[in-house]
């Protein structure tokens, strides 16, 4: 009696509202998509942070030892106004050196302490400003210890310069907030308890006009929505998302690919927060950005991707508002990378509900990414198969015929000859569910002749002894349960190559007594053996003589 198919249907939702990995690709991005973004926000990180460059003439080095640092230190927190504003001049002129900044010795003399003193008392914009660059350029360090910036007294001194006219002076504030957020959970959360939401919209709402003091609120927002980080606490979703709102409205391609950043995030964090995101209204608004420009558009369909990884009720949002009419035009893309992003999107999609599904099947976009599996590049060769496997468990006999007459087996044996132990995995579940499929209409035979005709079922024998556990079992519950007689036949060609070991092992052992018990004959003997071949021979001689020869 045939032992009963693991479960292969898609298990339920978990709290966080994604699918489980092992069955679906709709986190997939995890793996895929966040290395390449984390890697680009750091590239882009660092040219926010990187220092305004002075003129030539203050390359020189102003600190050459530790015992430079204390004086430059002394130098900042002199009551002496000109002393103090010269010094300070001399700190930002040392950081833009390329030279040993002793960082952790100017932290250690609490020299945020004292920038922050006279970012209160200073009596001039030009000492704040001094004082507010030397800050942010400090906290664009990647500093270790994060608690020498995250105290009030620093953030409310930030905080108070964001509320006056002074453009150049928000502009530092912002970025050294920023900065002080990108350093994790704790710091980011350390800066939002300080309403410095309420400040951003105030900002923005008078400052508007600048594209400088936009471009770093939009900064900001996206380094607070970083899924890295973890999920922004669902209390600061709101008023993040009415700053967002006014931010899409703007014409500067930065800003917006900031906004589009942040969106993303949002999106790829949990099912509330994306309820949330969708409820607003401003998914419906990034496809007017398809097709705008390279990047604008990538980030959209980067939106469009994390929205369609999580509940099904979201893909159907996404469904309702004609995300089809948006997409189909890039099926056909020469570029490989918006068309791998619009396959993932669809994979995501064919892992949804059977009215999804059936919408995809109505689009007639299959034949496309067969030709994709077959003959695309690797990317999207990927991204293809992993259409075609979800879609298949959900899919009828009638659906998944022109993925049989299109050598679907065939192709999926590259899938199983790869180093990819998650494709791996998933082709092996797409041939059970092929075989189950046809066993439940009482066509086993039939599919089972395709698996054996296609080359996939030699695949599957060479994987029974994969080191992988899943591939492992998977590739031995298809041979138990439906190709019996395979397993028959590798047990007797087993114990065949076993007797043949066996006997060769015994011929082997045979041959080393006998050559053991020459090793050990007497010398006499072996003399006495010559004697007697010697006389042997000249008796066949002389017989040999009798007989007329």
């Amino acid at each position: 009696m045939e032992n009963k198919d693991p479960i292969l249907e898609h298990s339920n939702l978990p709290e966080n509202g994604k699918r489980n990995l092992n069955l679906v690709k709709k986190d997939r991005v995890g793996k895929t998509d966040v290395s390449l973004r984390d890697k680009r926000d750091n590239i882009l990180r660092r040219k926010r942070n990187k220092a305004r460059s002075l003129s030539g003439e203050f390359r020189r080095a102003i600190i050459t030892s530790v015992d430079d640092v204390a004086k430059l230190v002394q130098g900042c927190s002199n009551p002496n106004r000109g002393v103090a504003d010269q010094a300070m001049f001399y700190l930002r002129r040392h950081l833009c050196s390329k030279r040993k900044l002793y960082l952790d010795k100017l932290l250690e003399l609490n020299i945020v302490d004292v920038l922050v003193s006279r970012l209160v008392t200073g009596e001039t914009d030009d000492i704040k400003y001094n004082a507010l660059w030397a800050l942010a350029y400090i906290t664009s360090c990647g500093c270790q210890d994060t608690s020498f910036f995250l105290r009030e007294s620093v953030i409310s001194a930030l905080s108070s310069l964001l509320c006056g006219n002074n453009l150049s002076l928000i502009e530092q504030s912002l970025l050294a907030l920023s900065n002080i957020i990108a350093e994790g959970p704790v710091p980011r959360e350390f800066v939002l308890r300080s309403n410095i939401l309420s400040t951003l919209n105030q900002i923005l709402n008078q400052h508007r006009s600048s594209i400088s003091v936009t471009k770093n609120i939009s900064w900001i927002l996206r380094n607070i929505c970083r899924s890295k980080y973890g999920d922004v606490p669902i209390e600061y979703i709101e008023p993040i998302l009415q700053i967002l709102d006014v931010l899409i409205g703007h014409n500067t391609e930065n800003v917006l690919s900031d906004v589009l950043w942040s969106i993303s995030y949002l999106a790829d964090s949990s099912s509330d927060h994306v309820s949330l995101l969708i409820e607003s209204g401003i998914v419906d608004k990034i496809y007017m950005f398809l097709g705008a420009t390279k990047k604008l558009t990538v980030n959209t369909l980067r939106v469009i991707g994390n929205i369609s990884a999580t509940e099904d009720k979201n893909i159907q949002h996404l469904f309702d508002n004609g995300v089809f009419f948006h997409l189909r035009k890039y099926l056909n893309t020469p570029n490989k990378r918006l068309r791998k992003k619009v396959y993932w999107i669809l994979s995501n999609f064919a892992a949804g509900t059977r009215s999804q599904i059936l919408t995809l099947y109505s689009l007639n976009i299959f034949p496309q990414i067969l030709e994709d599996l077959e003959e695309g590049e690797f990317g999207i060769r990927r991204e293809a198969f992993w259409i075609i496997s979800n879609i298949v468990h959900n899919s009828t006999i009638k659906e998944v015929q022109p993925f049989l007459r299109s050598n679907m087996l065939c192709m999926m044996r590259k899938y199983l000859e790869n180093r990819d132990y998650d494709m791996i995995v998933a082709a092996l579940k797409v041939v059970v569910a092929l075989l189950r499929l046809y066993s439940a209409h009482n066509n086993k035979e039939y599919m089972c002749q395709k698996v054996c005709q296609s080359g996939v079922l030699d695949c599957i024998k060479n994987l029974q002894t994969n080191t992988d556990d899943s591939i492992r079992f998977w590739a031995i519950h298809i041979l138990e349960n439906y190709f019996p007689e395979e397993c028959e036949q590798d047990v007797e060609d087993k114990d065949h190559e076993q007797d043949v070991e066996d006997r060769d092992h015994e011929q082997d052992a045979e041959n080393k007594d006998h050559e053991q018990d020459v090793e050990d004959k007497d010398p006499e003997q072996d003399a006495g053996d010559e004697e007697i071949l010697y006389n042997g021979q000249s008796d066949l001689s002389n017989e040999l003589n009798q007989c007329g020869f």
